[in-house]
């Protein structure tokens, strides 16, 4: 068993994050304090492997450096991730694109550049 509370400021912790450096906490339709959601994932202990997901799978903390922090789960195995909006290239050729081949497994956008 892990507490959520405990698990999320571990990885903001391990992110180099505090409480201070959170913007915001809820998803896309939702807004929560940062003290109602650690209020209640304090008191909420839950099995993080394998089989169903328990802690909210769809919240986001948002911080102030517009970075984020989602939930991810695989067959019930739960964790954070960190995000961070993609930054262009700062170099850039005129690739042109093959094809797509729907053969392909796990391809990249560059396999397809000539």
């Amino acid at each position: 068993m892990i507490n959520f509370g405990e698990e999320t400021r571990k990885v903001l912790t391990n992110h180099c994050y505090t409480m201070d450096d959170i913007n915001w906490i809820g998803n896309d339709r939702i807004l929560v304090s940062k003290e109602s959601f650690f209020r209640r994932a304090d008191k909420f202990n839950y099995d993080h492997g394998f089989g169903a997901a328990h802690a909210p799978t769809d919240v986001i903390i948002f911080m102030k450096d517009n970075t984020w922090f989602e939930r991810k789960e695989y067959d019930g195995l739960e964790w954070w991730i960190h995000r961070s909006i993609p930054k262009r290239p700062s170099y850039t050729y005129p690739y042109q694109l093959t094809e797509f081949d729907p053969n392909a497994f796990w391809p990249k956008l560059h396999d397809f550049a000539i």
